[in-house]
């Protein structure tokens, strides 16, 4: 199959996009005055003119700089010595750019500056028309200047009035530093450039979205509200791109709590700019991530598309390997990999294929590749968490430790703020697997005392450690403390709630918070991942009440009921439900003195791969639990 044919038997909804009518152009780049790898024009003036192309999508199709990435090798430099026949495709189909532009860009720093423009076809990688535009010392006018040359040679109108973002180069050059930063998965560097880009000029359009996104991935809700509707504001004249403009409504709708009209706005942007590769990324990316939103078949059905148009966006094959993996589909992800036709040592993909080992138990290849990505993206926190969880799951739990805690160190020696949580979580489980207790213990307070986020959490995971110790009447005490605060959020509340399920024997105080439980689940407009949040915790309580009244074998023929086919689960909040059923249902099963079908299902949780990262204490007592009874007879 050809990298935008999803493989036979895969289930998956290849996209139905066609070749748009209007011509598709890709911006190459030119080279810079005397070849200047340090100066910023050259790259400023090939980002400006993709814009400024941008204001007439109904006449012609411009194709960003991250779709260009996304269609080509690592090693193959998207700039003017890239050969534009490699970016035609047999029958002109989805993906395929009719027209390349390069050239140069000569003039010093501060004095008028010329560009030597050539317009080239793909299919032929002849030039149908070279000319020069002259123009003053700026660069961005001069691109508005460059696309109005160029709408004549391919005979199309673009419309008057349109403004650019910025006129200033080094500010839309330390954005571009800012992207390709984020790209190579170096946050913090991110995270500067684009700061030193709105101190330059803090109306800035593109750098105020990129600035949303960011917010937005912090869910950060009030200054995304705020710096929105400012935005918004801002573009109301209608003077900025559409492009922009549609952008900056999505992110006021997101602060405004409106996920239906953001997300309308969102794929009104992808209907008139179908080549947007990033708006597709965060549509992805708010469809796998967001509880609210979430929404798999429509994960594989923009990760197919997407993939017509950037066959080596690893974020699309990402996602689309990991959902098929969750719905139990892991020979479909294997095809998908190989129908996108890259290879397992391919440097881009490497963290792609260590997802893929770490769902078919390869813990050793999941680590050795994510150690190879760190060495190419030495700042990439994704690989660098991954790897981690890889060596924990391999069972080389000391070194998971030790990487965890050297990277908690190493940022809170900086003074900077920053998201320790996932750093915390695997840090605690790599102790505790590797039967470091007292460490592990002072680590969660480390955390709790870290940030509000993990104050939660802990609070959480506090009972249920206590339960591995074989202290089940502190669990208890400290599962109810945790009930008595009222304020609590509702996954925390929810959490306890299930816990109590595991831990309690007063059938009444079971009831009543199975009673409190469905009657939240019912609550009108209440998103569905919260919804069911509240269920599994209404029905591990009324199981739980059942087992309180003595009926213990309706009680574990109730839990096994609860227990979701790993076919139809739905990412790691479904495995970690899954498997919480799985315990509970063991526990009841033993307390009906059915011993044999308990030691079967402690024996399914310790098989446990990859979801032991959701509930690696379970697992701890599933394996506790086991060795106590010694070998089956």
């Amino acid at each position: 199959p050809t990298a935008t044919t999803p493989p036979a038997g895969a289930g998956a909804t290849p996209a139905t996009a066609t070749r748009p009518a209007r011509p598709v152009v890709a911006v190459l780049g030119f080279r810079a005055p005397d070849d200047d790898p340090d100066d910023p024009r050259a790259a400023v003036l090939a980002d400006a003119l993709r814009l400024a192309l941008d204001v007439a999508p109904e006449a012609v199709v411009s194709v960003p700089a991250a779709a260009l990435e996304g269609a080509l090798p690592p090693d193959v430099p998207v700039d003017a010595t890239l050969d534009p026949r490699r970016l035609a495709r047999p029958h002109a189909g989805p993906g395929h750019i009719d027209f390349a532009i390069t050239g140069r860009l000569d003039g010093a720093d501060g004095e008028p500056m010329r560009v030597e423009v050539a317009l080239v076809e793909t299919t032929t990688g002849d030039a149908r028309r070279t000319f020069t535009v002259s123009g003053g010392s700026d660069v961005v006018p001069l691109a508005w200047q460059l696309a109005a040359v160029l709408a004549e040679v391919i005979e199309l109108r673009l419309p008057a009035g349109v403004e650019p973002p910025t006129r200033s180069t080094s500010a839309w050059g330390a954005l571009l530093g800012a992207r390709r930063a984020l790209r190579a998965g170096d946050f913090e560097t991110h995270e500067s450039r684009l700061a030193w880009a709105l101190q330059l000029d803090p109306r800035f359009t593109l750098a105020r979205l990129d600035r949303l996104a960011l917010l937005r991935a912090r869910r950060d809700g009030a200054a995304l509200a705020t710096e929105a509707a400012a935005l918004q504001r801002d573009l109301e004249g209608g003077r900025e791109v559409e492009h922009l403009q549609l952008a900056a409504q999505a992110f006021a709708a997101f602060g405004r709590g409106d996920t239906v009209e953001a997300l309308r706005r969102l794929h009104r942007v992808l209907d008139r700019y179908p080549w947007d590769v990033d708006t597709a990324h965060l549509l992805l990316a708010l469809r796998f991530h967001d509880p609210e939103l979430r929404d798999f078949d429509e994960v594989e059905r923009l990760a197919w598309a997407l993939l017509e148009i950037a066959p080596r966006s690893e974020e699309a094959a990402s996602r689309l390997v990991r959902v098929l993996s969750w719905r139990g589909r892991v020979a479909d992800a294997d095809a998908a990999l190989a129908a996108l036709g890259v290879k397992p040592d391919d440097p881009a993909f490497l963290e792609v294929f260590a997802e893929q080992d770490l769902y078919a138990g390869r813990f050793d290849d999941a680590g050795a590749r994510l150690d190879a990505a760190l060495v190419r993206s030495p700042g990439d926190l994704y690989a660098l968490h991954m790897g981690i969880a890889a060596r924990l799951l391999g069972g080389d739990c000391p070194a998971a430790a030790r990487r965890a805690l050297d990277r908690i160190a190493g940022v809170e020696a900086t003074g900077k703020p920053a998201n320790l949580d996932w750093t915390y979580s695997l840090a605690v489980q790599a102790l505790l697997c590797a039967g470091e207790w007292p460490q592990a213990r002072r680590t969660m307070e480390r955390w709790a005392a870290s940030s509000e986020s993990g104050r939660e959490q802990v609070a959480v995971l506090r009972p249920r450690l206590a339960r591995v110790a074989g202290d089940p009447s502190t669990a208890l005490r400290l599962v109810r403390a945790g009930l008595a605060r009222r304020e609590a959020p509702p996954e925390v509340r929810t959490g306890f709630m299930t816990q109590l399920a595991a831990l309690g024997r007063d059938a009444t105080e079971l009831d009543a918070l199975a009673g409190e439980a469905r009657a939240a689940a019912l609550e009108p407009g209440l998103a569905p991942p919260r919804r069911a949040a509240w269920q599994r915790a209404s029905d591990h309580l009324t199981v739980a009440a059942l087992a309180a009244r003595g009926r213990s074998a309706e009680a574990a023929a109730a839990a096994a009921g609860l227990v979701t086919p790993w076919h139809a689960v739905r990412g790691e909040g479904d495995l970690g439900a899954t498997v919480e059923a799985m315990s509970l249902q063991a526990d009841l099963l033993a307390a009906a003195g059915q011993t044999a079908d308990a030691r079967a299902v402690r024996t399914r949780i310790v098989a446990l791969g990859y979801p032991r990262l959701w509930v690696n204490d379970l697992w701890f007592r599933a394996r506790q639990a086991l060795d106590a009874a010694g070998p089956a007879k």
